[in-house]
C-alpha cells in the first residue's frame, strides 16, 4: 500500500514533467519580469514556482493566478513561516519589530 506521501510525489512529479507545466513556468517568469518578487531580485536558474493553494487535490490546475515564481530561500522562507502564520497572523509584525531593531544596530549580512 502507497503511502499519502508517495501519491503526492507521484502527482507532483506528472504535473512538473507535462508540456504545460514547463509552458507555465516560462510565463510567470515573464509576467514578473523574471524578479522574486519579495525580494525583487531576479530569479536565479532553477527558480521555483509556488503554488498559492497548495492542496494536491488542485495541484493540476494551471491557472496562472495560482502561482508566484519564488527563489529557492525565499520559497523555503514562505513555508516557514506560513505554519505560523496560519496560527497567528501577528506573527509579521513581531517579525518587523526584530528587523528594525536590527536596522538600529545596523546589522549588515
Amino acid at each position: 500500500m502507497k503511502n499519502v506521501k508517495e501519491d503526492k510525489s507521484n502527482v507532483k512529479d506528472k504535473v512538473r514533467r507535462s508540456k504545460e507545466w514547463k509552458e507555465l513556468r516560462k510565463k510567470i517568469k515573464s509576467q514578473y519580469n523574471g524578479k522574486d518578487p519579495i525580494t525583487n531580485s531576479n530569479l536565479y536558474k532553477g527558480f521555483t514556482v509556488h503554488h498559492l493553494d497548495m492542496s494536491i487535490e488542485n495541484y493540476d490546475n494551471l491557472s496562472m493566478d495560482r502561482f508566484v515564481p519564488l527563489n529557492k530561500m525565499t520559497h523555503d522562507t514562505i513555508h516557514f513561516l506560513y505554519r505560523y502564520y496560519k496560527k497567528d497572523k501577528h506573527i509579521l509584525e513581531r517579525i518587523r519589530e526584530v528587523l528594525e531593531r536590527m536596522l538600529e544596530y545596523e546589522y549588515t549580512i
